[in-house]
């Protein structure tokens, strides 16, 4: 029983040992917990840092923070069996147990849906000019009344 401390930096290596395109460098201090229990062990994990990511209005390259804590419980069972998101059974023939999943795991989970680095880092001045200006070309076009009678004939035409 007791508590034991631990502190990763990882890198491109850990990212790429996944094989994602969508998450492959970074740089992450990782703090991990671990604490024995007479039932179980309790897996603490916080993460600071950045990783790669592309904003999806401008398509600029930022860094995308990450800052936050989870909290893994593992039982021990007979087979390897996960419970839910939070609770996982290992076998209690198994001496190790290999966090790096559940690092991946938590960071792609922060990563948000839509990543708009202006908004997200508040900061317009990181976006790609010519991108943004093409995005309001291409808004003045939308609004076109040519356009506009051009839906309406289409419309007709579906009823």
């Amino acid at each position: 029983d007791g508590e034991h401390h631990f502190e990763f930096i990882i890198g491109q290596t850990f990212f790429s040992s996944f094989g994602s395109d969508l998450l492959n460098k970074g740089r992450v201090k990782v703090n991990v917990v671990f604490t024995k229990k007479p039932t179980h062990f309790e897996l603490g994990f916080k993460l600071t840092g950045t990783v790669d990511s592309v904003c999806d209005r401008c398509l600029v390259s930022y860094d995308q923070p990450i800052d936050t804590e989870e909290r893994i419980y593992i039982k021990l069972g007979d087979t390897h069996e996960e419970l839910s998101d939070e609770i996982v059974v290992i076998p209690r023939s198994d001496f190790e147990i290999d966090a790096g999943q559940w690092v991946y795991e938590i960071i792609q989970t922060r990563i948000p849906m839509k990543k708009v680095a202006c908004e997200i880092l508040k900061d317009s001045s990181i976006c790609d000019e010519a991108v943004r200006d093409r995005m309001e070309d291409t808004q003045e076009e939308k609004d076109n009344p040519i356009w506009d009678a051009l839906k309406e004939l289409n419309k007709e035409k579906l009823n």
